[in-house]
């Protein structure tokens, strides 16, 4: 496809810019890092602006009159970038016990969460890091209709089939594996349709994404919260 082959010159051309000095990487991922953070929190409604994002996590200033669990977000969401850093020139396969593990370092501890009952009362829902929904989701599209995602019970057998895929994508051969960039969206895809987690799916699915093209020499793909309108539909 004609996109692929503009995304692969582009990373031709970043490719012949290698070896960079350690200085210039460091720099460069610290600007990442930023983006990173502050993007998909504030897509999920987090109210830390950018340059507040930055002085907490690069001195630890809290912002004044915002709540800490969006600073603990932030922070969650920036060990979960750390570690992706670290690992992501192993071999370590993406497994439903990593991805949990990998919730549970965003989120970092159980929390009540706003939530409203099957007749419409406002209620709270007890999130629990690291396990998959104990009860149904759903989100209202741009058109007003109602998406509902596996339910709790399908979602265990999704995520099997969702990571056997994964799998099977993966061990393919050159000559049969889906493009990188293709496998990282269509990723991201069947991860959001499941929704496996009561909160954090988006978060979780986009660091997944962005390890999928890291892993294949591509840069991360961070969707700004400027577009959140585009990347929701």
């Amino acid at each position: 496809m004609e996109i692929f082959n503009k995304i692969d010159n582009l990373k031709k051309e970043i490719d012949a810019l290698r070896p960079i000095s350690a200085d210039l990487e460091a720099k460069i991922m610290q600007k990442f890092r930023l983006d990173w953070n502050y993007n998909p929190n504030a897509i999920e409604g987090n109210r830390l602006t950018f340059g507040e994002t930055k002085t907490f996590l690069l001195h630890g200033i809290t912002a004044d009159g915002k709540p800490l669990k969006d600073h603990l977000d932030i922070k969650g969401h920036n060990n979960a970038l750390l570690l992706l850093e670290d690992i992501i020139h192993e071999e370590r396969p993406i497994t439903e016990s990593f991805i949990r593990a990998l919730h549970q370092l965003i989120l970092q501890e159980d929390y009540y969460n706003a939530a409203v009952t099957p007749t419409g009362e406002k209620t709270k829902r007890l999130i629990k890091v690291g396990e998959y929904k104990q009860a149904p989701n759903h989100v209202k599209t741009t058109t007003g209709e109602i998406f509902r995602f596996a339910s709790p019970e399908e979602t265990p057998a999704e995520m099997d089939k969702h990571i056997q895929w994964l799998c099977s994508e993966t061990a393919n051969g050159e000559a049969d594996a889906l493009h990188p960039v293709a496998l990282a969206a269509l990723f991201h895809y069947k991860f959001i349709r499941v929704h496996p987690f009561d909160d954090g799916n988006g978060r979780l699915a986009r660091i997944l994404m962005n390890m999928l093209l890291m892993r294949a020499g591509y840069p991360p793909s961070i969707i700004k919260a400027a577009e959140k309108e585009s990347y929701y539909i």
